[in-house]
């Protein structure tokens, strides 16, 4: 194709580069360099080396801006070469995409590197203080070049086209594959050679971010790919989620291991031989037998955390981040969930709505907060969501009860109450067997019954027999002589961990409680001891549509109703909490419900619902932490 653009647009575009150049060339001398460093007129030999590259290449872009000017022969023999190269094998497309994600990728370093706590970035923050022109000029540099390519490409290059041909999406989804492993592994060597300590994560993880969104993109509307496109949006909710959390704890001044997480220190005491903590720092919720501090908490978390503390040491394991990794991988896992539901066709929603309903419980319910914090209680609550939704993962996929069992297992470990949610996975396996076009064979599920329960009756016999090495005694859990609170302290021991008495305490807080008017700071703000979950997250509402009698919908709810039973006659609320934090026991049937009650679409008063909900967790998460309402 022969293109009409008239070559006038050459001057410009060298023009802007060659000025841009020259005043990133005078600014890479504004500051001298140390020292020890300095090798000529005050400079160091990598600011002399990396001045020399600019200017050659400043020169480069002058002599195509004066060659340009008189818009001879060799400029249209130029403009011809350049336009067969890049209109063959999908270059343009190519050149593109890699251009768009390189410079997004490069601003959003520009904008960390211009906020406050821009020190995290070690070595790279001094290296962008002497040398800000020569990011700028890069950055200038790959936005005018994607201009250039719009401007004079415009009619060999139709979007519309490449998304009608599946041929050419794959080639693009390759080439994006491939840099996106490339562009990782880029980061990781700018991360260890720039000394970026933790924010490497973000660095890595933002450029990876950007070139799989647009691999989701290009293989959207491809119906034979789904398994793929759903593995590959899991991925990249994974790394959304991880980013967006980790960069709350920056927010909120948190990012490293608070007080109280107890479990790094527990782990650490296993490698050690004991089963106690020595010199913990706080003793708040830990129990104190034979003058020696235990943590009463299940222990699943420690044992997740053992690698980590074996090759880092204690003092190298931020539970911060320990606690986010679980965290995302629950957005991922329950995505997964909702796409196998929309694929059995127990739920009617496309792929965009599924997502709406990952963003709900990853930023709309109390799973934010509890995943950023890195305390025992929370990581306990997180890593137990992950534990449930690999249940019903290996459920809907029709792996062996056994597995499911473990998975269960696995999770009352970390809170032996979500043993309650097993009718929830049995629902799922009865309707697989319904689904089949049989009626139901009461033999097969109680087969599938007892291999599911076997390792759940272990896991508690694994609980029991940690109580003995403690405690010398199978039944106890440590909680009666838990140092708790002192507003707590005279329920546990009138009343002991669950008693009836509790029930109408935690009833009203789970659906009735308000938040509060605080004078001072002029804010609504919530109650300490909790707030109505459906004022913390609005959008469940929705489930009163959600009343089925099929048999996964009937688990479900048997598996809610069974969890909010118990959780009402524990003895306290939550304690110091945003919502109802216990909500996060029973979160995962609850957005499969929503999936349910959502119909075909997520509507717009769901939306409105979800983004309130959105709004009210985000609002938690700055209360949580002392920014919401400053004293």
């Amino acid at each position: 194709m022969k293109s009409q653009t008239p070559l006038r647009i050459y001057p410009l575009y060298f023009l802007l580069n060659t000025l841009e150049g020259a005043l990133a060339l005078f600014t890479l001398f504004r500051l001298e360099s140390m020292q020890r460093n300095a090798v000529f007129l005050g400079f160091s030999l990598s600011r002399l080396a990396t001045a020399g590259l600019a200017f050659a290449f400043l020169l480069v872009f002058l002599a195509l801006f004066l060659l340009s000017l008189r818009q001879g022969e060799w400029l249209r023999k130029l403009d011809a070469r350049l336009e067969c190269w890049i209109l063959a094998q999908d270059r343009l497309a190519k050149l593109v995409l890699l251009l768009g994600g390189g410079f997004l990728g490069w601003a959003a370093l520009l904008v960390f590197l211009n906020l406050p706590g821009g020190e995290m970035l070690g070595m790279l923050q001094a290296v962008y203080l002497r040398a800000t022109g020569l990011f700028f000029w890069l950055a200038a540099l790959m936005f005018q070049t994607l201009l250039f390519l719009f401007y004079r490409f415009k009619e060999g290059f139709s979007w519309a086209g490449l998304r009608a041909e599946r041929a050419r999406r794959v080639r693009l989804a390759r080439f994006l594959l491939a840099a996106a492993l490339c562009g990782g592994a880029l980061a990781l060597a700018v991360t260890i050679f720039f000394d970026l300590e933790q924010f490497y994560t973000f660095l890595n993880i933002f450029i990876l971010l950007v070139l799989l969104t647009l691999v989701s993109l290009w293989l959207w509307q491809d119906h034979g790919q789904r398994a793929l496109r759903t593995w590959l949006l899991a991925l990249l909710i994974f790394v959304f989620t991880f980013v967006v959390y980790r960069a709350a704890t920056f927010v909120v001044e948190r990012p490293n291991t608070p007080a109280k997480a107890y479990f790094d220190l527990l782990a650490d005491a296993w490698l050690h031989g004991r089963l106690y903590l020595t010199d913990p720092g706080q003793t708040h919720d830990l129990t104190l037998y034979q003058g020696q501090w235990y943590v009463a908490n299940p222990p699943m978390v420690a044992v997740l955390m053992v690698p980590w503390v074996k090759m880092y040491t204690v003092a190298g394991v931020n539970t911060v981040v320990f606690s986010i990794i679980f965290g995302a991988l629950n957005l991922a896992l329950m995505f997964i969930i909702l796409e196998l539901m929309a694929a059995r066709g127990w739920t009617r929603l496309s792929t965009g709505g599924n997502l709406w309903l990952t963003a709900l419980l990853g930023f709309g319910t109390v799973h934010f907060y509890l995943s950023i914090v890195g305390k025992m209680w929370f990581m306990s609550q997180t890593v137990t969501v992950t534990f449930l939704a690999l249940a019903v993962l290996f459920a809907l996929t029709e792996r062996p009860p056994w597995l499911v069992g473990m998975m269960l297992g696995f999770g009352m470990i970390a809170r032996p109450n979500i043993a309650l949610a097993w009718p929830l996975v049995f629902g799922i396996t009865a309707q697989l067997q319904k689904d089949a076009g049989s009626r139901l064979d009461w033999r097969r599920l109680t087969g599938w019954t007892v291999l599911s329960g076997l390792p759940m009756i272990l896991a508690v016999g694994a609980l029991l027999g940690y109580n003995y090495l403690r405690f010398n005694d199978f039944l106890d859990f440590g909680y009666l002589t838990e140092n708790v609170a002192d507003f707590m302290a005279d329920d546990l021991k009138n009343y002991g961990t669950f008693n009836t008495h509790f029930i109408e305490r935690n009833l009203r807080v789970m659906f009735l409680a308000l938040p509060e008017w605080d004078p001072i700071c002029r804010r609504v703000v919530p109650q300490h001891q909790g707030m109505s979950m459906f004022l913390a997250t609005p959008a469940l509402v929705y489930l009163v549509k959600a009343l089925r009698r099929s048999p996964w919908v009937l688990g479900a709810w048997s598996a809610i109703l069974a969890l909010i039973a118990l959780i009402s006659t524990y003895y306290n609320t939550g304690a110091w909490q945003f919502g109802y934090k216990y909500m996060l026991d029973f979160a995962v049937p609850v957005i499969m419900l929503l999936a349910v009650a959502a119909g075909k679409r997520v509507s717009w008063p769901f939306r409105v619902l979800i983004l309130l909900s959105i709004a009210s967790n985000i609002i938690g998460v700055l209360w949580w932490y002392g920014k919401w309402c400053v004293y």
